[in-house]
């Protein structure tokens, strides 16, 4: 599984923690306002300052960061890969903003 569908798998379980809160969560509106809550923000960096081995090793450590980010989220809920492959597979329009709702832009935003 990869770290993607893990990220996704936990917005799945953070998802799940907004709609026990909220009392129309399980239906088209609730979900596009839960969703419109969040906004992808784009993150850059201008690494040309660094020399090639400190790009190398930053290189690395991102790597090193997204495997040990699917193994915390697999130990965290291992079953949400389950449920993510689930929700994917429910093709109606609910399905599809429930899908929205976790996705892997959007997973972090339980804390």
């Amino acid at each position: 599984m990869n770290a993607r569908l893990i990220s996704t798998a936990l917005g799945l379980v953070c998802s799940a923690a907004f709609a026990a809160g909220a009392g129309d969560a399980d239906s088209l509106a609730g979900y596009a306002r839960q969703s419109a809550r969040f906004a992808p923000v784009a993150i850059t960096v201008d690494v040309s300052a660094l020399p090639p081995s400190e790009r190398a090793a930053l290189a690395k450590l991102v790597a090193a960061s997204r495997i040990l980010d699917d193994i915390f989220l697999r130990q965290l809920a291992p079953e949400s890969g389950s449920r993510l492959l689930a929700l994917a597979g429910d093709r109606s329009p609910l399905g599809a903003a429930r899908l929205d709702l976790t996705a892997p832009s959007k997973s972090l935003a339980c804390t």
